[in-house]
């Protein structure tokens, strides 16, 4: 399911830093992240499409600068659960 105020995981910043780290060490970059690519199984986020990635994309840290200020605007009225 697409993410949304309502199934946006109250450990979204833990996962958020676990999906950063994946994306800086492996050079993981979409030109793509947006909304409706964030989705949520089973209280796990998940990023679908990468069908713009390439060698011309945006850089690692605009994907993930784009893919936190998405997650911050679902989850931050929930509380920040740190494991």
């Amino acid at each position: 399911e697409q993410i949304n105020y309502d199934n946006c995981p109250s450990d979204w910043y833990s996962q958020f830093g676990i999906i950063s780290e994946i994306m800086k060490k492996e050079n993981i970059t979409s030109s793509d992240i947006i909304d409706r690519n964030i989705c949520i199984l089973s209280n796990r986020i998940h990023i679908i499409d990468f069908g713009l990635s390439n060698q011309f994309s945006e850089s690692v840290n605009t994907s993930i600068k784009k893919l936190y200020n998405i997650l911050r605007k679902y989850g931050e009225k929930k509380k920040y659960i740190s494991y």
